[in-house]
């Protein structure tokens, strides 16, 4: 037993940070739609090269200032 958890110990703390898909499972049905929208904007202009994970981390980031 004091084996096991002296592994568990070792294991990589990586695994507690949560995924894009964990958190946009966690996201108000009202934010997926604002996520949804900022994706068709980025999409129509093409100008700007933005990808989806850095709009999703700016949308998390709205959220969280207001």
């Amino acid at each position: 037993m004091r084996r096991l958890s002296n592994m568990v110990s070792d294991a990589p703390v990586s695994t507690s940070r949560p995924t894009p898909v964990e958190l946009a499972a966690k996201l108000r049905p009202e934010m997926r739609e604002h996520v949804a929208n900022m994706k068709s904007l980025s999409k129509a202009s093409s100008s700007r090269s933005t990808t989806a994970t850095s709009l999703f981390e700016s949308c998390l980031l709205d959220a969280d200032e207001q």
